[in-house]
């Protein structure tokens, strides 16, 4: 049931933006802008004054999380934390989502994140939130880690008892799709054939998504190698912040060519303020993963993360989500993920006639 799910909802989440657009245009679709700009100091003072013209709208305040898409034809996303749930581990985490459009300066609509529904503002976060927490929150994330482990383990299994003699013939009918007048025979064939195609890219979204949802399994191959500094408070309650603008110029100097992507706002005084930024190059796209952190008091760095400079294990784990998602490949790469969901579905399909035909003849 955990892989049936996983399968389905990972085949389509890997176009869940342009789907969640299309579906509604309304809230995420805006005139593209004429180019006003022309420095990076121009677009810092954009998005200051965004959040500080969002703050002053009745019902609304500042966000703890802007989001900057790079089509220039998608809304700005404002977010806001709702209270954490209680404490039972069933209860999915909500967030409240405020789409923008920022050259009219308009509200376009909002929904919750973490909402469950299938109107069609929430057909797509309902898929996400089934692929990543099976609907019960920290519990169905170790329930999903469990589900990864038992797909890698599965699909080594699967590849030991599909080891072909070593001859070409043997090589070559171990792949071949064969009809031989009977739907198990062909269930048979192609639960075989698909199953070795396949397995090593199931592997690898079994690993990642057991890392994903419990990475604490994985730390003695992958262990962390980014600390973050524990929090500092202001030297004064009196103390005022550094204006926005310079902030973000502090954390655009890090990275000259970079396209700041988000811009996640302290919830308290002495909390440090992040800004993500995409970098070419990045296996990220989109948003990228490129990551600083700044004391938003004296704009000292208090955390810096470049993933095109990573090294050993941590290289590798930058590497899991463009894998998982298909992004590392581009559009060819996301359609083979959704092939390797959909390549899923028929192997639990082949394998549960076989394991069926053989039940009822013992």
């Amino acid at each position: 049931m955990f892989l049936f799910a996983s399968a389905l909802t990972g085949s389509i989440l890997s176009w869940r933006h342009e789907l969640d657009a299309s579906l509604n245009p309304d809230l995420f679709h805006v005139a593209a802008a004429p180019a006003s700009c022309n420095s990076k100091h121009c677009e810092h003072a954009q998005q200051a004054a965004l959040i500080d013209w969002l703050n002053s709208q009745p019902g609304y305040q500042r966000p703890s999380m802007l989001s900057f898409p790079e089509n220039p034809e998608r809304a700005v996303i404002a977010w806001y934390k709702l209270p954490a749930p209680a404490n039972t581990g069933w209860q999915l985490a909500r967030s409240r989502q405020v789409m923008i459009d920022p050259l009219r300066r308009q509200i376009l609509g909002e929904r919750v994140w973490g909402d469950i529904g299938f109107s069609r503002a929430l057909i797509i976060p309902t898929l996400f939130h089934v692929h990543r927490y099976f609907l019960m929150g920290d519990i169905g994330k170790t329930l999903m880690a469990v589900t990864g482990l038992v797909l890698l383990l599965s699909c080594l299994q699967g590849l030991l008892l599909w080891l072909p003699a070593a001859s070409r013939q043997a090589w070559k009918k171990s792949i071949t799709v064969h009809w031989r007048g009977s739907l198990p025979a062909l269930l048979y064939s192609l639960h075989r054939s698909a199953g070795a195609l396949l397995a090593l890219l199931l592997m690898m979204l079994g690993l990642t998504g057991i890392y994903f949802n419990q990475p604490g399994w994985l730390s003695p191959v992958f262990p962390a190698q980014v600390r973050k500094l524990p929090d500092a408070a202001p030297a004064a309650t009196t103390t005022q912040a550094l204006p926005l603008t310079a902030l973000l110029a502090i954390a655009q100097q890090a990275f000259p060519d970079a396209r700041i992507s988000r811009i996640s706002l302290p919830a308290s005084a002495g909390k440090p303020l992040e800004i993500r930024l995409h970098q070419a190059g990045e296996l990220r796209k989109e948003d990228g993963a490129t990551r600083i952190s700044l004391d938003p008091y004296s704009g000292a760095i208090r955390q810096m993360i470049d993933p095109l400079k990573m090294q050993g294990s941590e290289r590798w784990v930058s590497w899991f989500y463009p894998l998982h998602s298909g992004e590392i490949g581009g559009t060819a790469g996301r359609i083979l993920i959704s092939l390797c969901g959909l390549g899923l579905l028929l192997l639990m399909f082949s394998g549960y006639v076989m394991w069926w035909k053989k039940r009822r003849i013992s």
